[in-house]
């Protein structure tokens, strides 16, 4: 489970630093998961598994290219992308991307069942330098 680069361009180090120590909250079912760059989630994977999902991702149109908008301007962004989201027609639901002291954080979204490249496309729509994508291994047999 990682974080991969949606920018054409490089990320300067202390930004792509900063990306691999957030971490990344997903609220599923009333319950709070915290995902971080290189974990494994048994809970995300049995979850992934039981409903027969291999991947998902976590999406924000918050600050695009990480450059600071207004409040007002980043949830009309990210209502836009959730009509995105509607669209494709897989499960999703709320997410926090934050920093380990939770002083930066942006809203954004879970989407199960999104390939690695349909994700990537997503972020780089609404000008993300970076997304979070999660996969599970498939058993054989299931």
């Amino acid at each position: 489970m990682i974080i991969y680069i949606t920018s054409e361009q490089a990320l300067d180090a202390s930004l792509q630093a900063a990306y691999e120590q957030a971490e990344y909250r997903i609220f599923v079912s009333g319950e709070e998961w915290i995902m971080r760059q290189g974990e494994q989630h048994g809970e995300l994977e049995n979850w992934l598994e039981e409903r027969g999902f291999v991947s998902l991702a976590i999406v924000t149109a918050y600050n695009p290219g990480s450059v600071l908008l207004e409040e007002a301007e980043n949830r009309q962004r990210n209502a836009a992308m959730e009509q995105v989201l509607q669209e494709l027609a897989l499960p999703y639901g709320p997410a926090l991307n934050q920093a380990p002291d939770g002083g930066w954080q942006e809203p954004g979204f879970w989407v199960a069942g999104i390939g690695l490249e349909a994700a990537v496309a997503l972020g780089r729509e609404f000008g993300q330098a970076a997304i979070w994508w999660g996969h599970r291994e498939v058993r054989k047999g299931r």
